[in-house]
């Protein structure tokens, strides 16, 4: 068969043959007497042979050669009717609904291989893209600055703290007698 489904045409000529006797030469029998009709007889056979053989060679080759018109023919059909009929069938059908109602997801979803679909997914640009987005060096930056502010309180007040105790001792080892104010102003 041809790939446009046509079918390729061979013709061969077979002839069985079998070696005769030299025609009409008359064969000897048990009796040594010669017996023209014997070889008669023996050619006539081989021609029928030769005959029946061709005969069923060439019945063949039809055979064979109807089943391959045949084929082809049947497939070039298919090969239009079949993309037509199931796009017919399909365009009537709603599928997504056919899934839903008869496909296990969770058990599609148990079977996938997720390493190889994480390994596609561009990692380093969505994490640019977010920190572009929600601006991560300025939440940084203020939110640094806030605990610095924080401890630098912290250590003035301890500062403040430290002082007013340092002045007590002082004020005892001293004995200030016109009784020092050490209040401070917050």
């Amino acid at each position: 068969m041809l790939d446009d489904g046509a079918v390729e045409s061979r013709e061969e000529v077979v002839i069985v043959v079998r070696p005769v006797p030299e025609p009409f030469s008359p064969r000897e029998s048990e009796g040594g007497v010669t017996n023209p009709i014997g070889a008669v007889k023996d050619a006539a056979q081989d021609a029928v042979a030769s005959a029946v053989g061709l005969f069923s060679y060439t019945a063949q080759s039809a055979a064979k050669l109807a089943q391959d018109t045949a084929t082809s023919a049947i497939n070039v059909t298919l090969d239009v009717v079949v993309p037509k009929v199931s796009g017919a069938i399909l365009s009537r059908l709603d599928l997504t609904q056919i899934v839903v109602d008869n496909v296990d997801v969770n058990k599609i979803a148990a079977a996938v291989n997720l390493e190889p679909i994480i390994d596609r997914v561009p990692i380093t640009d969505i994490a640019d893209y977010v920190i572009a987005e929600i601006d991560l060096p300025e939440v940084i930056r203020g939110s640094t600055g806030g605990i610095a502010d924080q401890v630098m309180q912290a250590v003035r007040f301890k500062a403040i703290s430290s002082d007013q105790s340092l002045a007590r001792i002082v004020d005892r080892i001293l004995v200030w007698r016109d009784g020092r104010s050490l209040k401070t102003e917050k």
